[in-house]
């Protein structure tokens, strides 16, 4: 991802506290504190890019103890869930295989720095600061650490854990306090084209790409096919906001231009169909030698669709006819940023379809989108005004194709 959209600017101290303790009752206590920027003290700890874990370790001892050495581990690691055969048990379906991209150690105490190879009774503090590194060894190159990701029914996560071992040498087995963390690096989306920066000031309504061709990005293609026995051929113009580099939790712009030498075919398709436009996050594998992606680690699975509302139109009957449409797709605000890790990439496309029997887009196989754009998802809000929703509030279900009397829009969502 571009440097422009990260930043290490100064955080706010952590205020949520952790506390994690294990104990033997013969022998002692070990508890691990920590501070973190999680909404409360039940929830995993999470660290933000800029900022070090620090906390401190506490060892209550009740008779002495010989011990190597106390050490803090910090462990980033992607796990993959492979399928096994077919004929095994539910519980027996997956194979799980851990490849480490992140680990370091701090030494808390060792015998070097005291006296002697033994810990006698007593309670012992260890405070630490551990920072986190802002990149790590990918085999294509050196890549930004990514943030934890473990979304639901998902072929691959990356994972955090710190832990404190009590190394205790030969014959004794070690001792472990772990907890897992969540750590989540901060994107920026860049500044909006100059004339949409201008329209979020003002509030005034987004100039589309008609007028100005270089704030959009514009695909096109033709929907060709029959419909109750006619032939249809319609041009599609579908044109997204430029940069495609959006905040999550805000609208993403569309502008939409449908255009048919028969207007009652157009509006055959557009009452049948309603073209539909999704956002949907991809997985991808990345190549062992670029950061090229080299397949797909899943379908792409739609986590937003967006509401289009018809602005304009002209022609009538059989005439030559064209329709435009305006439209925002609103990513959730707890979707994950877009992301490159060691051995695959979390990316995003907007997909255009329209959903008629008998329509097929020039080029593109059945059952696909007639048109893809690949985007970037930033975790924040650049500099400038924050984007702002022009969605008319719809005056009926959000699932049927309506008008708006007071504005005369018809809606699609």
């Amino acid at each position: 991802m571009n440097n422009e959209l990260s930043s290490t600017s100064a955080l706010a101290a952590p205020a949520t506290k952790h506390i994690y303790s294990a104990s033997r009752s013969d022998l002692r206590t070990l508890s691990l504190r920590l501070r973190s920027y999680a909404a409360d003290s039940h929830a995993t700890p999470l660290f933000l890019e800029g900022a070090p874990i620090e906390g401190k370790v506490k060892l209550d001892l009740t008779k002495r103890l010989k011990v190597s050495s106390i050490v803090l581990t910090v462990r980033g690691f992607e796990r993959r869930s492979a399928p096994r055969a077919v004929y095994m048990s539910v519980a027996e379906t997956t194979d799980v295989h851990d490849r480490t991209f992140l680990e370091e150690t701090q030494i808390l105490w060792s015998p070097t720095t005291a006296s002697s190879p033994h810990l006698e009774p007593g309670s012992y503090r260890f405070p630490f600061r551990q920072p986190l590194p802002q990149t790590v060894v990918a085999p294509y190159g050196h890549i930004p650490l990514p943030s934890a990701f473990s979304p639901d029914n998902c072929p691959i996560f990356i994972l955090y854990e710190l832990a404190v071992i009590i190394r205790r040498g030969l014959l004794h087995r070690d001792e472990t306090l772990m907890t897992s963390f969540r750590y989540m690096r901060r994107t920026y989306a860049p500044l909006p084209s100059l004339q949409r920066r201008l329209a979020y000031e003002a509030g005034s309504p987004l100039v589309g790409p008609h007028t100005d061709p270089s704030g959009w990005s514009t695909l096109s293609t033709l929907l060709q096919g029959q419909i109750s026995g006619r032939a249809v051929e319609i041009q599609c113009q579908v044109s997204v906001a430029m940069p495609t580099v959006f905040p999550r939790g805000y609208p993403i712009p569309i502008w939409m231009m449908l255009r048919a030498r028969d207007r009652q075919a157009l509006d055959l398709v557009t009452s049948r169909g309603r073209p539909q436009v999704s956002l949907d996050r991809v997985l991808s594998w990345a190549s062992a030698s670029t950061t090229v992606q080299s397949g797909s680690a899943e379908e792409p699975h739609q986590v937003a669709a967006a509401r289009l509302w018809h602005v304009s139109s002209n022609g009538s009957g059989t005439d030559a006819a064209c329709m435009h449409f305006q439209g925002e797709v609103l990513p959730p605000s707890n979707l994950p940023a877009s992301f490159v890790a060691p051995s695959f990439s979390l990316g995003y496309i907007l997909s255009f379809s329209v959903q008629v029997t008998g329509l097929y887009a020039a080029g593109a196989a059945r059952g696909d989108p007639a048109l893809t754009l690949p985007i970037t998802l930033t975790s924040s809000p650049g500099p400038g005004p924050r984007p702002r929703s022009y969605a008319p509030a719809p005056s009926r279900s959000a699932d049927s194709l309506h008008s708006d009397t007071s504005s005369r829009r018809r809606y699609f969502a």
